[in-house]
């Protein structure tokens, strides 16, 4: 057998409906004969149906909590989330994740170039106002150009 069939064979997927069944399988974490190195939760807020943000917050608190405690067993633990929301029209979404989670990239689109920023790091704005512009097509990431803002510049 191939080192890469080795791999993928260790690849777990779980799939939950809810917010409650995401957080019960979150809470049971340490439960499993073997944590993973890598968590991926996609789309947080989908598996909130009305988007309700204490229903969020409840759901970050879960996923913060299950990190913590994968990476105090594991010193390789990587915890990944996405999520996709309209920023400008729903910024207590953003203030949430920079409640919960140390680093927050935003990538906005919908079309190419699109815009990735680091948003906020342990909480605090971006000090540098990064922005880089990658081009996406269904074969290829590919790197345009980054640029400073100059009034994030300018306040050093």
């Amino acid at each position: 057998m191939t080192q890469d069939a080795e791999v993928l064979k260790r690849i777990k997927m779980k799939y939950v409906e809810d917010d409650e069944k995401l957080c019960k399988f979150l809470a049971s974490l340490q439960l499993l004969p073997r944590l993973p190195r890598l968590l991926v939760i996609d789309d947080v807020s989908s598996f909130v149906g009305d988007k309700d943000p204490k229903r969020i917050a409840r759901v970050m608190a879960f996923i913060k909590e299950a990190a913590t405690y994968a990476a105090t067993k594991s010193r390789h633990f990587v915890l990944v989330t996405s999520d996709t929301v309209d920023v400008e029209a729903s910024s207590r979404n953003l203030q949430l994740y920079q409640r919960w989670f140390d680093l927050i990239l935003l990538i906005r689109g919908p079309h190419n170039p699109l815009q990735l920023t680091v948003e906020s790091v342990h909480g605090r704005a971006d000090p540098k106002g990064v922005h880089m512009y990658y081009e996406l097509s269904p074969s290829y990431v590919y790197y345009v150009n980054t640029e400073l803002d100059a009034s994030a510049a300018a306040h050093e």
